[in-house]
């Protein structure tokens, strides 16, 4: 579970090869039967997380002076699609990603670059803000600190990293990884995807000189929970995301960070 001691190298061809896989709930895995997993399921549980994360961000980010007219960098951008959480909360965004496929597909008004986040070419304290939405679960095997501080030297004075990935911790996804390796890989994942384990990116966060942490629970059902279920998963769900220790066994967790 110490990733601080992994390599450095990501590998960027699986990444880029990735994106060309057939939509999971087109793909006929087992994982993507409509008892486990339908379309509304699937984007309704995303949005939500979603929802709550920039929400927190928001708050987090409420004494700033750049609160309304920050520069932002998502890190990476992907298609964009989280680019309408940002309402009110920007001067500029930025977006990086490896995949040209991902950056043309992403809103006119995100100023695009197509590199790897390690070799980014951007200015040092180029950003207020650099969001890293649900891509450090693809360092499963590569150390996170020089993504973390690679964010650090691009981050202005009191600038703020914001982190959210699944959580290891998160009961279901021990079931659901038990269960892959015994009757197969969910498609459009790569080897080295995999929940992470929640105090190492705190550790990453913390030896890059990051102060103010907060950390967020995410909770919103996993994908993979027969409906039936989910009652008893939104009863625990008010836990899951507010109250400390519980937090770090939600589905997904957040961390906020400002530059010292």
């Amino acid at each position: 579970m110490d990733n601080s001691k992994k390599g450095s190298k990501q590998d960027l061809q699986a990444e880029k090869d990735i994106i060309n896989e057939t939509f999971f709930l087109d793909s006929g895995h087992w994982t993507a039967h409509p008892f486990l997993c339908t379309r509304e399921r699937f984007w309704l549980k995303y949005d939500v997380q979603k929802i709550r994360f920039y929400g927190a961000l928001y708050r987090y980010i409420s004494q700033k002076p750049y609160k309304n007219c920050a520069d932002i960098l998502f890190a990476p951008v992907g298609d964009g699609r989280d680019y309408a959480y940002l309402e009110g909360m920007y001067k500029q965004v930025h977006g990086i990603d490896i995949s040209p496929k991902q950056l043309s597909k992403c809103p006119r008004a995100i100023v695009t670059k197509e590199a790897d986040i390690l070799n980014s070419g951007y200015a040092d304290g180029s950003f207020d803000i650099v969001i890293v939405s649900l891509f450090m679960h693809h360092l499963s095997r590569v150390s996170f600190e020089p993504y973390i501080g690679e964010f650090r030297r691009i981050l202005r004075a009191n600038g703020v990293i914001a982190i959210m990935e699944p959580s290891s911790l998160y009961p279901v996804s021990w079931l659901v990884a038990c269960a892959t390796r015994i009757l197969g890989k969910i498609p459009a994942k790569v080897d080295d995807e995999w929940p992470v384990y929640p105090p190492a990116i705190r550790r990453a966060i913390e030896k890059n000189g990051f102060k103010n942490i907060r950390v967020h629970g995410m909770t919103f059902n996993h994908v993979v929970i027969p409906s039936f279920f989910q009652s008893v998963i939104n009863a625990i769900d008010y836990p899951l995301r507010i109250i400390h220790p519980f937090k770090l066994f939600s589905e997904s967790i957040a961390y906020f960070a400002q530059k010292a």
